[in-house]
């Protein structure tokens, strides 16, 4: 059974935890696409462990280093192409944690994105409790529920418009292919991958406003751009001023083949 127009305190932890993954970042905006590689260019940078020298994230926008010399390359503009894909289709697994004036938080998704559908479970965990969601969106509704609930309930796609894009803009990882650096071919879990590591501090726009960028940034991607792995750190600043830093991994998978998403019954 489908539930109405919800109470705004049932609604409100629910977004707020959408907001908090969303959060953890997406380029602030998109070129366009770009040729793939047709073969491997050499390795001309080698993986490093420490973050880079970074400014704050309320002046990164304003201070962006130069890129260097080894900035770009065709797998980076072939990422940059992928990621740019509209419409957007994959599966997603990610695991966020973060520090907070208020405490620790850890977050994790697991989410199918097609287009304007969504299908997702969330689960939000801080140091007074957490909360577990799920999430579907089909055409111009939206169906939520806490964990363990038997109802759904159903409210207008406009209502989470906001956290939606969000998330959807939390895919799009890097925008600009002169922030990656080629590392070299590796293999990651037998499979045959391409590393690119950030040449400079990568910036993002935070879905609750403010100013974020990706202190740490590690991609694994396929030969034609396909991401498959990130690992990252990043630095925040909400409109408030509210300093917030943490690890963000993500897990591609089905990226660009045909997914379904069916409403609820």
């Amino acid at each position: 059974m489908m539930a109405g127009m919800p109470t705004r305190g049932r609604l409100v932890p629910l977004l707020m935890l959408v907001a908090t993954l969303a959060a953890c970042g997406g380029a602030t905006n998109s070129p366009p696409p770009s040729e793939v590689p047709a073969s491997a260019p050499a390795a001309t940078k080698p993986a490093t462990e420490a973050p880079p020298s970074v400014a704050p994230p309320s002046e990164a926008a304003a201070t962006r280093q130069p890129p260097p010399a080894d900035a770009g390359g065709p797998y980076a503009e072939a990422l940059v192409a992928k990621l740019a894909s509209d419409p957007l289709v994959l599966h997603l697994e990610q695991v966020a944690s973060a520090t907070t004036p208020a405490g620790e938080v850890e977050a994790t998704l697991s989410a199918d994105f097609s287009g304007n559908d969504l299908d997702l479970t969330m689960q939000l965990t801080t140091a007074g409790g957490g909360v577990d969601m799920d999430m579907v969106i089909v055409d111009e509704t939206a169906y939520v529920r806490q964990r363990g609930d038997a109802d759904w309930t159903s409210v207008p796609r406009d209502v989470a418009e906001a956290e939606i894009a969000g998330l959807v803009q939390n895919m799009r990882l890097v925008s600009d292919p002169l922030d990656l650096a080629y590392v070299g071919p590796e293999v990651v879990d037998g499979r045959e991958l391409h590393h690119l590591t950030a040449s400079r501090a990568i910036p993002y726009a935070p879905g609750a406003g403010g100013t974020g960028q990706y202190d740490v940034f590690d991609i694994w991607i396929e030969e034609d751009g396909t991401p498959v792995l990130a690992k990252t750190a990043f630095s925040a600043t909400d409109p408030t001023g509210i300093e917030v830093s943490g690890t963000t991994n993500f897990e591609f998978s089905n990226f660009g083949e045909p997914i379904e998403i069916v409403a609820p019954e």
